[in-house]
């Protein structure tokens, strides 16, 4: 027979797996409540119809009612992640400012850290958090002009920009996880650009870590 500890496991799984999903979520928050975790259950919950709501729309000005639920949550959702966010991010993101992880639906959702935390920890939080963003401190696309049609975004550091080569790791993320055309494209926005490498960083630690710190 399956133990809590089994349970949990696999719920966690599930949700990890289905990151898109909140039936995943909403069962596991059953459970939670279940057994004896019932602000825990709650947080999922709360932001859940939240995240539902973002996703409608609705003229908040018309509906005074429906307004006034939706602040409620809020207030309640902050109230519980400023009591219990350490405890819930869990051990792996134990070390990462708290203005760096940002829960959604429940769970982790983006998080901020330095690129040698990602590679010390990113496939054990991804094991645990259904992240979906990526954001490593001290990684800027350079803005470049060169091109003759247009002006791009391209994965250069500093000492390196004469060179046209982004960093080892960007480098061998982006090629070995999107492919080697990524070495190479320009991006008409720093956005699009954090974009990809927060794709690359998610599908490196969901894979078998190919990268280390030697690729640096």
């Amino acid at each position: 027979m399956p133990t809590d500890a089994d349970m949990r496991a696999a719920f966690v799984a599930d949700i990890c797996d289905h990151p898109a999903d909140d039936t995943p979520r909403l069962i596991y928050a059953d459970w939670l409540e279940e057994h004896g975790e019932e602000k825990r259950a709650e947080l999922i919950r709360v932001q859940c119809e939240l995240s539902l709501a973002d996703a409608v729309l609705i003229d908040l000005d018309e509906n005074r009612d429906e307004s006034v639920k939706l602040m409620n949550l809020m207030v309640r959702e902050d109230e519980l992640l400023d009591e219990f966010r350490s405890v819930w991010a869990g051990e792996s993101l134990s070390s990462i400012d708290p203005l760096g992880c940002v829960f959604r639906r429940g769970f982790v959702h983006a998080i901020r850290c330095e690129e040698s935390y990602w590679l010390e920890y990113g496939q054990a939080i991804m094991r645990s958090q259904p992240v979906e963003v990526v954001r490593l401190t001290g990684k800027e696309p350079r803005f470049s002009n060169a091109e003759s049609t247009r002006s791009v975004y391209r994965w250069w550091p500093s000492s390196e920009q004469r060179t046209g080569q982004p960093s080892g790791y960007v480098r061998n993320l982006l090629w070995l996880f999107l492919g080697p055309q990524k070495t190479e494209m320009g991006y008409d926005t720093a956005q699009e650009a954090h974009d990809d490498l927060s794709r690359a960083c998610i599908l490196w630690a969901r894979d078998s870590g190919r990268i280390t710190a030697n690729n640096k």
